[in-house]
């Protein structure tokens, strides 16, 4: 069978079969994280030092990214920054352009990349370096250039790709965006953060409309 029979073969089958075989890697990835993440040695130990140091910060979670990963990487600092952890999102090409400064002493700085090479995270990793703050950095590989130099590698294993012939490759930062559900909930987890306190943050979200009849 040639290359235009498989492709007419694959346009022909029913699209929910398809999508359903998405879910369902989605769903083993989700079980191999929730599996990761509980053990202390590996990645569940990992994330817990991460955690412990944004906890500790006398500043701000600087997050990080470029392309796919740099979108999971505003999802990431869009929900701290709503939890009650102080969090900014730095692109890192404006970075290398001047917005360096906008990455201060007690700022940790959180950095996405599938590969762990990604050359535009090159001068914030450096920068973070250079003036000693924690760099945390969420990569799919373990000997990656990014991985090496941070104070704290979260390694997320690459998904089987659902696709016919593997390709198109997965989405670079489905690994990484399974970990972004978790992420925030141990940051808030040791602060008291009811309705009347979350509000003023989302002054025009349902949250702080339910909260208007109390006065907060």
């Amino acid at each position: 069978m040639n290359m235009s029979t498989h492709i007419s073969s694959q346009a022909s089958s029913f699209p929910g079969v398809e999508a359903a075989d998405v879910v369902r890697t989605e769903r083993a990835g989700l079980d191999a994280l929730a599996e990761a993440l509980e053990n202390p040695v590996g990645l569940g130990g990992a994330f817990a030092e991460a955690v412990e140091i944004i906890l500790a910060l006398p500043g701000r979670v600087v997050v990080t990214g470029i392309g796919k990963s740099g979108h999971i990487a505003r999802k990431v600092q869009a929900t701290l920054a709503s939890t009650g952890t102080p969090a900014i999102f730095v692109h890192p090409a404006e970075a290398s352009h001047g917005d360096l400064g906008m990455v201060q002493k007690g700022d940790a700085v959180l950095a996405f990349s599938n590969s762990g090479e990604t050359t535009e995270l090159g001068d914030i990793a450096a920068h973070a370096r250079r003036t000693g703050l924690p760099l945390l950095a969420v990569t799919s590989r373990a000997h990656s250039t990014l991985a090496s130099a941070a104070t704290v590698h979260l390694r997320c294993h690459p998904c089987r790709n659902p696709a016919r012939w593997d390709w198109p490759p997965p989405p670079a930062p489905s690994p990484s965006l399974r970990l972004v559900m978790p992420w925030p909930w141990p940051c808030c987890a040791s602060v008291v953060l009811p309705p009347r306190i979350l509000a003023p943050t989302t002054p025009a979200a349902a949250l702080a409309r339910a909260c208007a009849p109390c006065g907060s």
